[in-house]
C-alpha cells in the first residue's frame, strides 16, 4: 500500500473514531422508537449475519437468516445503555443484546444515520467495540424499510 493510502486510511479512521466520543446526550426511549420496525440487508442472504432484523418498541429483537423467511432465527431482547448525538446529526449508541436461545450477548456500538434510514453496527461478544474499528470488531449493517 502506498503512503499517500495509508495516510488517507488513517486520517478516516481518526474522524471516524473522534464521531464515537460522547457528544450531546439522546434519550432513550425515544431511541428504542426511532429504531423499531423492520431492517434487513440483502446482502446477508445465506451467509453468516442475520438479513433481517425486527425491533418492536418493548425492545423485542427477532432476527431472520434470510429476508423473506418468517420463521425467526432468534428472539431477544435489546437494551440500549447509553445515546448521543455527533456534530452531523447521526445518533451513536451503545446497546446489549441477549437472546433466548443462545443465552449469549453482544455488545453493540451503532451509528443510526441521520436520515435514519441505515444503522451500521460493530459486536462483540465480551465488551462494547472501544472505537469505530471494523478491521477489529465484527461488523454489519441494516436498512429501515417500515415501522
Amino acid at each position: 500500500m502506498n503512503q499517500k493510502k495509508s495516510i488517507s486510511i488513517i486520517l478516516f479512521v481518526i474522524f471516524i473514531a473522534g464521531c464515537v466520543t460522547d457528544g450531546k446526550p439522546y434519550a432513550k426511549d425515544t431511541l428504542l422508537e426511532n429504531i423499531s420496525g423492520v431492517w434487513r440487508n440483502f446482502q446477508y442472504t445465506g451467509s453468516d449475519r442475520p438479513a433481517k432484523r425486527i425491533i418492536q418498541p418493548d425492545g423485542t429483537i427477532t432476527v431472520y437468516d434470510t429476508i423473506d423467511s418468517m420463521t425467526p432465527t432468534e428472539i431477544g431482547k435489546i437494551t440500549i445503555r447509553k445515546a448521543w448525538t455527533d456534530s452531523s446529526g447521526n445518533i451513536w449508541f451503545k446497546s446489549v443484546v441477549i437472546f433466548k436461545a443462545s443465552a449469549g450477548a453482544s455488545y453493540e456500538l451503532c451509528r443510526l444515520k441521520n436520515d435514519n434510514e441505515q444503522i451500521d453496527i460493530l459486536f462483540a461478544s465480551d465488551r462494547f467495540p472501544k472505537e469505530w474499528d471494523p478491521l477489529h470488531y465484527q461488523g454489519c449493517f441494516y436498512y429501515h424499510i417500515s415501522d
